[in-house]
């Protein structure tokens, strides 16, 4: 097994060594290639600081990026068969700064929340029903947010080697000759970015899972509490995240977009430290409001032993 171990290890020194060469020879392809491995390394890097320094638990990690596929699978045909011909219908156009864009954004927002905060929801009502601890519900948000960064992570790693492969010429590549001089324009366009630009998705996908946090937080208090409107709250956070990221980005561009997504993530982050502060107040099985102990019959406050008493006892006795 140390073997093993060692020859992985080997294996893996020798690819970053070469990788290493590679990007000192190639410096323009330094931001676009860290970047999407940033995007697929910090969410995993952060699942193990949870795990040992929380005592987090894999398996929720693993189901809270389960939740997100999950809920994928339902968002996304919706989108493109209701959500996106119902846009079109009302006329909604995306011209920056301008009412539509806004309203676009609100819906696609919606959208976003009212499935993913519902697929969390059901997935702690069905499948982590253990799961009542700030530190649970923290490592389920993180692994939900860890999906989404590392498939985009991914499909960025995908559009890096493919632009990769075009900027050595398009030769041979058997694209129609129609189509040649729009590929160019997306090569060049693409090389020419700033190297700071593409490490805005790793700043994003940071926000975005500092929000998703929070948000597997808040209905995991719906859930504890029998109390809708943490998820109502949930997805209300979720529509206006997404939204202001879609409006910002169209209207003022990304960097501009990017600070407001950071402020907004510093926001959740707050909202994090508080909701561990009310769990550690209002533990599980004390009432919220009056921090007396539940009772086991809903509604009713813990019941107190009767005292006894020598007339009791007398009452009590049968003559039969």
């Amino acid at each position: 097994m140390k073997s093993l171990r060692y020859f992985l290890l080997a294996i893996l020194g020798i690819t970053g060594l070469c990788i290493t060469w590679y990007l000192f020879q190639f410096p323009y392809a330094f931001a676009p290639f860290i970047n999407p491995l940033l995007m697929m390394l910090l969410p995993l890097a952060l699942g193990i600081f949870l795990a040992r320094r929380l005592g987090g638990s894999w398996q929720l990690y693993g189901l809270g990026a389960a939740t997100f596929i999950g809920s994928q699978i339902a968002h996304i045909p919706f989108n493109i068969w209701t959500l996106n011909p119902i846009i079109q219908n009302l006329g909604l156009g995306n011209a920056p700064g301008t009412l539509d864009l806004a309203i676009v954004g609100l819906l696609a927002g919606l959208s976003a929340g009212v499935f993913e905060e519902t697929a969390r929801y059901l997935v702690y009502q069905l499948w982590a029903k253990e799961t009542k601890t700030w530190s649970q519900g923290l490592m389920f948000g993180a692994g939900h947010g860890a999906s989404e960064a590392i498939i985009l992570g991914v499909l960025a790693l995908a559009g890096f080697l493919q632009m990769l492969t075009l900027r050595g010429g398009l030769e041979g590549l058997g694209i129609p000759a129609d189509q040649i001089e729009g590929v160019q324009a997306s090569v060049a366009a693409y090389w020419g970015t700033p190297w700071y630009i593409f490490f805005l998705s790793t700043v994003e996908r940071i926000a975005a899972i500092t929000f998703h946090m929070a948000a597997a937080l808040l209905v995991l208090k719906a859930v504890r509490r029998s109390n809708i409107l943490w998820y109502f709250a949930a997805i209300l956070g979720h529509t206006l995240f997404n939204a202001i990221a879609l409006y910002s980005n169209v209207t003022w561009g990304p960097l501009v977009a990017e600070g407001l997504i950071v402020l907004m993530a510093l926001g959740f982050a707050g909202l994090i430290f508080w909701l561990r502060e009310e769990d550690e107040e209002n533990p599980e099985g004390f009432d919220e409001d009056t921090g007396q102990p539940q009772s086991p019959v809903s509604g009713l406050q813990s019941s107190t032993t009767p005292e006894i008493t020598p007339d009791r006892i007398e009452d009590s006795r049968y003559d039969g």
